[in-house]
């Protein structure tokens, strides 16, 4: 999963579907339609992102461990 977000986060990050990925619709509703507040927001989630999807894999991992 982290690796299709980050992918996906690198092609189509301005359009807002890596935070749609993420489940944060509010947000990826506000990249689309700003295209990523002019780039700047997709420069914030190479970032961040990474993170977010790994806390994502460790919570569908726990029951697990």
């Amino acid at each position: 999963f982290a690796t299709a977000v980050l992918i996906v986060g690198l092609l189509f990050g301005e359009l807002g579907l890596d935070r749609f990925m993420m489940g944060s619709f509010v947000l990826g509703l506000v990249k689309f339609f700003t295209f990523g507040l002019g780039g700047i927001l997709w420069l914030i989630d190479l970032f961040i992102l990474p993170g977010k999807a790994r806390e994502e894999n460790m919570k569908q991992i726990q029951p697990y461990l």
